[in-house]
């Protein structure tokens, strides 16, 4: 028993990526944000140096839980009942001594509702070495200060980590208890057994020495098999004390080797996340990833002598494991791309395009900036990948964000189509032929009508020679609209006509010809519904009906995506990014709760879209908090490629290199983690190279927009397979 705490149309309409390729598809350095619980300690053990070199490599823990194998927790502490991150720190919680859920202390427990802030404290600013983990809070005995014959509830805390470990995603385990005596040899007892187990599984499992300067044994479990014994150096200086032996595998600067079993248990954690972003052969370190990962540690750590025991243990250096690690990644054959920084210092970045917008033959870039800076800016393109700013819109509060750009008043220049997501409102800012002048672009209205405006597809839907605007208005509208453009664009509001009401939390609105009978039919997402969906576009006699059709039916939590050629058979697929607000353990219906919800697919047009539900395939697994997804070939090699983003958990940014087979293996290869809030990307050809290139914004957290440039094969790069 568990708790989970828990398309005039070349130039008329160009929308969110360089329209050549929707035509087949669609200085990074900040400072640490946390204070180390031990500042001393941290420092010492490389964590700090670890967290500045590869915050934009790894997210230090996300995905991966911690269970806490100790006397009991007390839920309720701050530590523990808040998190300073996006998802509740502790996942699930159990009693072994009871048999229930609920791992409260009981007769003399105390320890456990402190040992896990070292690992994975994210609260009051503080962090503890992988503080994006989890926790599975397991009480196993009634103190930490144990006696052999508590191994049967230990054991059975074991167990019940061997049953759940792929439920919750338990990959470290901190085996807490000590109990305070000197073994040289291990003791046979009833946890052997599981740790056996846990080690073939791969699972990290670790205790502390003890605390009692002893030099000729360890504390039990610490020196049992398949249990990683954990002692100490003094904070601050390298020298070994507290309870040291032979059998002592790492030693971890702390004021006691409880604190020094958590740390090392957060750096696993952290060691192993770096193993499967680079692909790293760690079978050359270890039979299994647990004892590759403590391997890493002591070929990478700091030789210590201790007179008293005559021996050398090795002292952590999380830094240097990790640059171990990466160092070794395999080189990659595929394209590199260098990072740029357009603009920072939004008050929330969400809504970017890319268009020639002021016809001097290069691709500028628009991006929205909501209140309180209520702006849309231009960023002018110098044909180099260098920007200007211009403000084109301001003072015009409450979200404006997703947009399109085209050609809506037929007078040979580039406007925009935009939301105002919390007014409910459509507008139209019209460029008078002199975009970057410093004037303000006229505003008009095309609805005040739409709920929780969202996105917006800019297409000639009634065959009259205007653009017209369909539109999605989120979870306060639940609906999908058009509006029709008569051809006076600029004379009040346009005619509504709605398309389906009722679909809990329109995302997606983008347009394309999916049934190949020469008019523009929509794609649309409802995220809280499970669908994608595809409505045709059907004449009648006075204006035109929209019948829906279902591509998905079930997938958790479909965000954005766009329509693509992937399988180059002439019809238009999708590619989707699922499971968006992804909070495991949180017990929120309307999000995705299992890792494997949360991927980058795409959906095979089978040449009859019309005959059920399309195939789904897999580009990337385990895409946590998978935001939007667009496609293009970005390696020039004739095959479509993808790419997408994260949002939170974590906020990643990657494309995925196909390899021929769209419907086989693809590669994913990371261009910026740990980039909190990622969201709208796009691909254009930025400096005119011929390469496409990838931009994208970040809200909350980052407020950013940057551009990575295709730099073409002329190196590595950090890739790992895109099931991984």
């Amino acid at each position: 028993m568990s708790r989970r705490s828990s398309a005039r149309q070349t130039l008329r309409i160009v929308g969110l990526a360089c329209l050549s390729f929707l035509l087949f598809a669609g200085n990074t350095s900040v400072s640490i944000a946390g204070e180390p619980v031990q500042r001393a300690g941290f420092e010492q053990a490389g964590i700090v140096k670890a967290w500045n070199q590869y915050k934009h490599k790894l997210t230090f823990g996300k995905g991966q839980t911690l269970a806490l194998v100790d006397d009991g927790c007390t839920l309720s502490k701050p530590e523990w009942s808040k998190s300073d991150g996006d998802q509740p720190k502790v996942l699930v919680t159990y009693d072994s001594v009871d048999g229930d859920d609920d791992p409260k202390h009981e007769g003399r427990g105390y320890h456990g509702s402190t040992i896990g802030i070292p690992s994975s404290l994210n609260y009051g600013g503080k962090w503890g070495v992988a503080y994006n983990n989890q926790l599975a809070v397991i009480r196993g005995l009634e103190c930490c200060h144990c006696k052999i014959s508590d191994g049967a509830t230990v054991a059975a805390a074991l167990q019940w980590i061997i049953d759940h470990h792929q439920e919750y995603r338990i990959t470290t385990v901190n085996l807490a208890p000590v109990d305070d005596k000197a073994h040289d040899t291990p003791v046979a007892t009833a946890i052997d057994a599981r740790l056996t187990k846990l080690r073939e599984l791969g699972i990290w499992v670790s205790a502390p020495a003890g605390n009692h300067n002893f030099t000729d044994g360890i504390s039990w479990p610490a020196c049992q098999p398949d249990c990683f014994a954990i002692g100490a150096v003094r904070p601050g200086k390298d020298e070994v004390y507290l309870d040291r032996h032979a059998k002592v595998d790492l030693v971890v600067p702390a004021a006691a080797t409880s604190s020094s079993n958590a740390i090392a248990g957060g750096a696993a954690m952290v060691i192993r996340e770096a193993i499967e972003e680079t692909d790293y052969s760690w079978k050359q370190d270890g039979s299994n990833i647990a004892a590759a990962i403590m391997a890493i540690m002591q070929k990478t750590g700091v030789k210590v002598d201790d007179p008293a025991t005559k021996q050398i243990f090795r002292r952590l250096d999380l830094a240097a494991a990790l640059a171990h690690v990466f160092d070794a990644a395999k080189a990659s054959t595929a394209i590199q791309f260098s990072e740029h920084l357009i603009a920072d210092n939004y008050a929330y970045a969400y809504g970017i395009g890319a268009a020639d917008i002021d016809q001097d033959g290069d691709l500028d870039i628009t991006s929205a900036d909501y209140t309180p800076h209520n702006r849309l800016y231009l960023f002018e393109n110098d044909s180099d990948g260098n920007f200007v700013k211009h403000v084109i819109q301001e003072d015009d509060p409450e979200r404006l964000e997703r947009h399109m750009i085209g050609d809506v008043d037929g007078d040979g220049d580039l406007d925009v189509v935009i939301v105002k997501n919390l007014r409910g409102d459509l507008l139209w800012f019209e460029n008078e032929g002199n975009p970057t002048s410093g004037k303000l672009w006229l505003r008009h209205v095309i609805t005040t009508d739409l709920p929780g405006a969202y996105d917006v597809a800019l297409a000639d839907f009634d065959k009259d020679g205007d653009l017209d605007v369909a539109a999605s208005s989120w979870l306060l509208g639940n609906q999908f609209a058009w509006f029709e453009n008569d051809g006076t664009p600029a004379a009040g509001e346009w005619v509504k006509h709605t398309i389906e009401e009722d679909v809990a939390e329109t995302r997606t609105m983008r347009a394309a010809d999916f049934d190949g009978d020469g008019d523009v039919d929509l794609l649309g997402t409802g995220r809280r519904a499970n669908h994608v969906i595809w409505y045709e576009n059907t004449p009648t006699t006075e204006t035109i009906s929209w019948k829906k059709h279902l591509i998905d039916d079930s997938s958790k939590c479909p965000a954005h995506g766009n329509p693509v050629d992937m399988d180059g058979d002439g019809d238009l697929d999708v590619v989707m990014a699922l499971g968006f607000y992804y909070r495991p353990g949180s017990g929120d219906e309307s999000s995705s709760q299992q890792r494997d919800e949360n991927q980058i697919v795409w959906y095979e047009n089978s040449g009859k879209p019309k005959d059920g539900l399309w195939t789904m395939h897999v580009i990337g697994s385990r895409f946590d908090d998978a935001f939007e997804a667009t496609a293009a070939d970005l390696d020039g090699d004739g095959d479509i490629d993808v790419a997408a983003t994260s949002w939170r958990n974590p906020g990643r940014v990657a494309w995925f290199e196909n390899h021929g087979d769209s419907s086989g293996t693809w590669t994913k290869h990371l261009l910026k983690n740990n980039w909190r809030s990622a969201n709208h990307i796009i691909i254009a050809d930025l400096n005119g190279d011929g390469r496409p290139d990838i931009a994208a914004c970040a809200e909350h957290g980052s407020n950013e927009l940057r551009w990575w440039r295709n730099e073409g094969r002329t190196g590595r790069l950090d890739r790992r397979p895109a099931d991984r």
